[in-house]
């Protein structure tokens, strides 16, 4: 086959189109809109189908989940004191368990120039309470609760392809952030994408105290 043949009356077609186009404004408008509307749909579809059935959440049970939320006659909030917390999870006797997570910028230094990260602090027993297994290594567990564990961070896939380039031994990695030396201890799968976070990093919250620079959190 002629390429320039080809592309002779490929040339043709789009000039074609073109005067088609300037002769006929408003049938192309409603062409284009009519594809554009068809795509839409189909890749709104796709998404569900894929999200929902083809490759749902990793959670182990996410039926079981839920948000909590403090509802008043006249308006609703989500985000919690601290101190909130530890009160729903001292006295809970509804609920398997209780997380705490709040999103927070972190920032790593210690490498060619600092680097602002989207850091998503939370509970030592959220992970066990997702029940989502990490790719590489180990997610963070309760007894990094413990005050004399050893601080630790959990990467989020996405980072951990940009910053480590996908490096299988990037377990081991002692990263400075927010000024705190913590040791990589786990990567997190693909589909796990919960709050957009780069790191995750355990906390414990204290009644009356700022931990980490946290001040509101989500149950």
């Amino acid at each position: 086959m002629n390429i320039g043949i080809v592309f002779g009356q490929l040339k043709q077609d789009l000039r074609f189109g073109v005067r088609s186009t300037k002769a006929a404004p408003g049938f192309a408008v409603a062409v284009v809109s009519s594809l554009a509307l068809g795509i839409a749909a189909a890749t709104a579809m796709f998404s569900v189908i894929h999200g929902v059935i083809l490759d749902p959440f990793p959670y182990s049970h996410p039926e079981t989940l839920m948000s909590i939320r403090v509802r008043e006659p006249n308006f609703e909030f989500t985000p919690f004191l601290p101190s909130h917390y530890l009160d729903l999870a001292g006295n809970n006797r509804v609920f398997d368990d209780v997380i705490a997570s709040t999103i927070s910028d972190v920032i790593l230094t210690g490498t060619s120039e600092p680097e602002r990260l989207r850091g998503n602090f939370l509970t030592p027993n959220t992970f066990s309470t997702l029940g989502v297994p990490p790719l590489l290594g180990r997610a963070v567990k309760p007894a990094d609760g413990n005050p004399d564990a050893e601080p630790v961070v959990v990467l989020g896939y996405p980072f951990w392809k940009r910053r480590f380039g996908g490096d299988p031994n990037v377990l081991g990695t002692r990263l400075r952030l927010n000024g705190k030396i913590r040791t990589v201890v786990g990567v997190m799968p693909p589909r796990f994408m919960w709050r957009g976070a780069d790191v995750y990093l355990p906390i414990v919250l204290d009644r009356g105290k700022i931990v980490e620079g946290v001040r509101y959190i989500n149950v």
